[in-house]
């Protein structure tokens, strides 16, 4: 398994359980989820805020978990 492949294969580790519980938004299966959460966590977007644009990790950690909740987890 490629690295990039292993790294995709645990963002969907991540969103199984919350599938299962019945708390992913509505409209999400577990592969749509995974590809949120991949996309979210990729390196290349922490290079970009914090790195390039001057983000600290606390700020990037803060937008991180906010996105990751409010494309992810069903409201309320």
């Amino acid at each position: 398994m490629t690295l990039g492949r292993a790294f995709y294969e645990d963002h969907r580790g991540i969103v199984e359980p919350p599938d299962a519980a019945g708390a992913l938004a509505p409209g999400l299966d577990v592969t749509r989820a995974a590809d949120i959460l991949w996309t979210l966590n990729h390196p290349d977007l922490w290079q970009l805020l914090v790195d390039e644009r001057g983000w600290t990790p606390d700020e990037w950690e803060r937008w991180f978990a906010a996105q990751a909740i409010s494309s992810l987890l069903r409201s309320g």
